[in-house]
C-alpha cells in the first residue's frame, strides 16, 4: 500500500514539473515586465544536470537572435532554478 501511495505521490509531482530547459523569461498575470532573471540584452537559461551546452547555447542564441546579436555564456550556477532544472547559466547578447 505505500509503495502504490509514493507512486502516486511521485506521478502527482512529476506532472507538475517542467523536465525541458527553457529561457527564464516568466511573466506574472496582468504585468507587462518580466519578474524573471531573463532580460533581452541577457538571457538566462534554466536546464537540468545532464542537458549538453550545445543545447543551452542553442536556447540563448534563438533570444539573442530578436535583437540581432549572438549569445555568450557568462556564468553558470547550481540549484538556482527549478527542482528538476536546476542549472542556471547566464548569457549576455554581443554583436557578431
Amino acid at each position: 500500500m505505500k509503495k502504490i501511495f509514493c507512486l502516486i505521490c511521485f506521478c502527482f509531482l512529476g506532472a507538475c514539473a517542467q523536465f525541458e530547459p527553457f529561457v527564464d523569461a516568466r511573466r506574472e498575470a496582468g504585468q507587462v515586465a518580466p519578474v524573471g532573471s531573463s532580460r533581452p540584452e541577457a538571457p538566462v537559461v534554466c536546464s537540468g544536470l545532464f542537458t549538453e551546452q550545445i543545447e543551452r547555447q542553442a536556447l540563448a542564441d534563438k533570444e539573442c537572435e530578436k535583437i540581432g546579436k549572438k549569445a555568450v555564456s557568462e556564468s553558470v550556477s547550481s540549484f538556482d532554478c527549478k527542482l528538476f532544472l536546476p542549472v542556471k547559466e547566464r548569457f549576455i547578447c554581443v554583436s557578431e
